[in-house]
């Protein structure tokens, strides 16, 4: 008797990045602002669950995906 080989597996992640940048050019300089988001929906996976049965922790959950996350950054070019 053969089982499923997926079922075992952890479903899908499907996760949605952002970035928004803007430049800015003032004479021999230049300035780039942007904004990314990481996890934009906000989507909370199991990435790793512990997977040794006959324990008190069986199925712990071990490793989840990061919450969302913004970041601003700043870039100063020269020419």
């Amino acid at each position: 008797m053969q089982s499923d080989p997926g079922a075992f597996r952890y479903p899908d992640v499907h996760v949605v990045d952002l970035r928004v940048e803007k430049e800015f050019a003032v004479g021999d300089f230049g300035l780039t602002l942007g904004l990314d988001v990481f996890n934009a929906l906000n989507a909370s996976y199991v990435l790793q669950r512990q997977g040794v049965l006959g324990r008190d922790n069986s199925d712990y959950v071990l490793e989840v995906l990061s919450p969302r996350v913004f970041r601003v950054g700043a870039r100063l070019s020269f020419r």
